[in-house]
């Protein structure tokens, strides 16, 4: 059988060995700032891709206006030679290929400008497809801002509640490890202290151990997994302790 029970005496503080008292007003506000800076970093991405893409279109833009301007110019040159054939009553032919060779050089003018408007529509198309992801990545980070900063004001509050009222102390034994130690559980002995020892491994909660050992403490551990609710998990620890205090 498994031992879930927290080495040495219940009756002995283990504040002092085991850590610092979370500050649990700084827990949130690093976890708030951790937030702002993830959607400050995705919305300079946003401000980032705006900008290269509003420079791409503009260097498009640009080239197609060139590409109108040529064409302007060579139409014009054939208005000219056409002019030029209609006054010559001697060798046409030096008109006709000129004006043949303006045309050629129309008609690839007038290509490119078609490819590049196409071009174009191609990139605003990949515009609006990346601006709508990023939007969506932008909306999903506010609501799991919104819902986690949810969580953490009930769970705060809850567990300040038992702190102040009830006895609790919450001490951080390791990075991902925190310890709560209940007192005021036992009326004959209102001093003693009993112990949970919990860590947080991704979204998983574990519970390590307790002191004196809980016996059903992994089924406490599925249900807190299930539901996320850190503080009812305390208040139902606590009155655990309790009844175990009653037959002590």
């Amino acid at each position: 059988m498994t031992d879930n029970s927290i080495p040495g005496s219940h009756q002995t503080s283990m504040s002092a060995e085991l850590g610092i008292t979370m500050d649990f007003d700084q827990e949130l506000e690093t976890f708030t700032h951790s937030l702002t800076s993830n959607k400050t970093a995705l919305q300079r991405v946003l401000a980032q891709t705006l900008s290269d893409f509003s420079n791409l279109g503009q260097m498009y833009v640009d080239d197609i206006n060139k590409d109108k301007d040529t064409a302007r110019e060579l139409k014009q040159k054939i208005e000219g030679v056409r002019k030029k054939i209609g006054n010559i009553h001697g060798d046409n032919n030096c008109g006709e290929e000129e004006l043949n060779e303006i045309r050629q050089k129309l008609e690839k003018v007038i290509d490119s400008f078609q490819e590049k408007d196409r071009e174009k529509d191609k990139l605003n198309q990949k515009l609006t497809e990346v601006l709508n992801q990023l939007a969506e990545k932008e909306e999903k980070v506010g609501q799991m801002e919104l819902k986690n900063q949810e969580v953490q004001n009930q769970g705060k509050k809850g567990l300040d509640l038992y702190r102040e009222n009830l006895g609790l102390t919450i001490t951080r034994t390791s990075r991902k490890t925190v310890l709560f130690t209940f007192t005021q559980v036992s009326r004959s002995s209102p001093e003693t202290e009993y112990m949970l020892e919990l860590s947080l491994d991704g979204e998983q909660y574990q519970l390590l151990g307790s002191n004196p050992p809980l016996p059903d403490l992994p089924r406490i551990q599925d249900r807190l997994n299930a539901t996320n609710n850190l503080s009812g998990c305390v208040a139902y620890v606590r009155a655990s302790f309790q009844k175990m205090a009653q037959v002590e």
